[in-house]
């Protein structure tokens, strides 16, 4: 693998405003599948609140992970885990809109 690339079992991509990071979560080498959707996990995190972490921009443990999105969803619920992580991103961005509006910044 070159340097700067990612595992082929994990990675992330952004989705307007949100992020799905994917993590191949099965662990029995003898049925490992990785074109199995239904060994993965995904997470969706909106970008803002990544924005706002403290910690590391570069990297992230799987534990602050699911701090971030909650609960992991499978691939049938994807599609609206991005709805709900881009509904997060517009409040977010509203609400620091009408902060910026408030107070002159």
């Amino acid at each position: 693998m070159g340097q700067g690339h990612e595992p082929a079992e994990q990675g992330h991509t952004t989705a307007g405003g949100r992020v799905v990071f994917t993590l191949l979560a099965h662990t029995d080498q003898k049925t490992l599948d990785p074109q199995d959707l239904s060994q993965w996990e995904f997470f969706v995190v909106p970008t803002m609140s990544l924005d706002n972490r403290k910690r590391s921009q570069h990297s992230i443990t799987l534990p602050s992970l699911r701090e971030l999105s909650g609960e992991s969803v499978n691939f049938s619920g994807l599609n609206q885990a991005i709805e709900e992580a881009g509904n997060m991103q517009r409040g977010q961005a509203n609400k620091a809109m009408q902060r910026t509006s408030f107070t002159g910044r």
